[in-house]
């Protein structure tokens, strides 16, 4: 009796926070005797075929879970309404009828992304007039672009309460606002679960000490999401500030606002920054000593508990109130009122300038990561998985033995 994991690209933990985190909660439940059918992908892009994890096409789904003997399935995406749609469609509906399970796990803010004024405004100079254009009647439909895909987000979260047993979401925080963009009547059925720490052991207390003169940004460079461009607007202002020749802002992650955050420094004659590029981020997080986070909206903010859990001090702007969850301002990292990226840099500067301080909140950063460590997320995973679904008619512990 087995887990099935569905989604629509490969569980490749280097690909990303939803990747990672669902890789850990695999491979930990299959290390404690949970068996697990892995993954299927569900290819979006035509011939839309399904995949298992090894690569091999899957033409019959309901012989596939009946082949492994699956009884709960993880649908990864919990935000469209498109693959529990094809899963139920191409086999998955008769599954359920023989006693199969839905988990539906929301990895985002529920709110979700929508598109801004800056990202149609992009490259303005170097558009041509056609395509100018065109932009100007995106922005004069803009209003009734970001209503519509609230309308889709709210058809969207009520399909999957409604079609699924489970519906997990990374923090309390969001609890309400999905209920509000759903207007569910399946309330009962939504469980928190937050993502596991990254890393198999945090930082060793006695290492702290050892930490250079290294800022880091890990992100992906995505300016509407990850607004980077204020990170980096905060440290132009401190490398202004005497005293500071010796520190170094290292950017991990690619994406398409490479080349805009490029010319932005130019631009500001920004000194000592260097694109890393996308890497292992924990021989980074080993090293550096402050990590800056200036993100518009998170899920659960991963790569902020990554670098708590290597006593990376984190200086946060306040932009979703799950960054509450993880950090108590003062005492484990720093929150700063959201946008303000003047009070951010002066706060950036007082860490820099004071080794005392980045050390206390740094062992503090440390210890209350452990809040997140593995072993305490699988208790809830697995408490998940044999809990009886909402009708009370089945539980999952009778199908998992």
């Amino acid at each position: 009796m087995s887990i099935l994991w569905i989604y629509d690209k490969p569980i490749d933990p280097e690909a990303g926070g939803t990747e990672r985190a669902t890789h850990l909660v695999m491979t930990a439940l299959a290390d404690r005797g949970y068996s697990t059918a892995g993954f299927l992908v569900f290819r979006q892009d035509p011939p839309q075929e399904i995949h298992d994890a090894k690569g091999e096409r899957v033409d019959d789904l309901f012989g596939f879970l009946e082949a492994n003997d699956v009884h709960v399935v993880v649908n990864q995406i919990g935000y469209s309404k498109w693959l529990l749609e094809e899963f139920l469609t191409r086999g998955g509906a008769h599954w359920i009828e023989k006693g199969g399970r839905i988990i539906t796990k929301l990895h985002f803010d529920p709110l979700m992304f929508s598109t801004e004024l800056r990202d149609l405004t992009r490259h303005w100079r170097r558009r041509s007039p056609k395509q100018k254009l065109r932009r100007l009647g995106r922005i004069a439909l803009l209003p009734l672009e970001r209503r519509r895909a609230i309308r889709t987000l709210r058809d969207a979260y009520a399909y999957l309460l409604e079609n699924s047993d489970i519906y997990v979401i990374l923090s309390e925080r969001h609890r309400q606002k999905l209920y509000d963009l759903s207007g569910t009547q399946h309330r009962d059925r939504v469980r928190t679960i937050e993502n596991p720490n990254t890393f198999a052991a945090a930082l060793a207390p006695e290492e702290v000490p050892l930490k250079n003169n290294t800022v880091l940004i890990v992100s992906r460079l995505d300016e509407p999401q990850k607004r980077v461009s204020l990170a980096l607007l905060a440290w132009g202002k401190v490398m202004l500030l005497s005293g500071f020749s010796e520190w170094t802002l290292k950017v991990l992650g690619d994406g398409d606002y490479r080349e805009d955050y490029q010319e932005l420094i130019e631009k500001n004659q920004i000194a000592n920054v260097e694109f890393v590029g996308k890497t292992d981020p924990e021989p980074y997080y080993r090293n550096a000593a402050i990590y800056l986070h200036t993100a518009k909206r998170e899920g659960w903010g991963l790569t902020i508990a990554e670098a708590m859990q290597k006593g990376v001090v984190p200086l946060v702007m306040a932009s979703s109130s799950v960054f509450e969850e993880l950090i108590t301002d003062g005492q484990n990292g720093v929150l700063i009122e959201n946008g303000n990226v003047k009070a951010f840099a002066e706060q950036l500067a007082a860490l820099m300038r004071s080794r005392e301080l980045r050390e206390r909140l740094a062992l503090c950063a440390i210890e209350s990561s452990h809040e997140h460590d593995i072993d305490w997320i699988l208790e809830k995973w697995i408490s998940l998985v044999r809990t009886s679904d909402a009708s009370g008619s089945k539980s999952f512990s009778s199908t998992l033995g």
